[in-house]
């Protein structure tokens, strides 16, 4: 989830609290499961804690030195 709330924000310019990104989360554990051509993906809510946030964007710059990969959205 936190992973989720990471690309949003830093991807997408979305703010988005953990219910709210759920399906990201979903398709970012699996974006190969999506059928093929364009996918809708609903965001909602930015009712989040900042130390949620601070999390999911620590998180992320772990995972950025990793050099790992997420799905394009656009």
């Amino acid at each position: 989830m936190l992973r989720a709330i990471e690309h949003l924000l830093v991807k997408e310019h979305v703010v988005a609290e953990p219910a709210g990104a759920a399906a990201t989360a979903a398709w970012l554990s699996d974006s190969t499961a999506a059928p093929s051509g364009p996918i809708v993906l609903v965001v909602s809510g930015s009712n989040i804690a900042k130390t949620i946030l601070q999390h999911a964007l620590m998180s992320g710059e772990k995972t950025s030195r990793v050099s790992t990969e997420s799905p394009d959205c656009s």
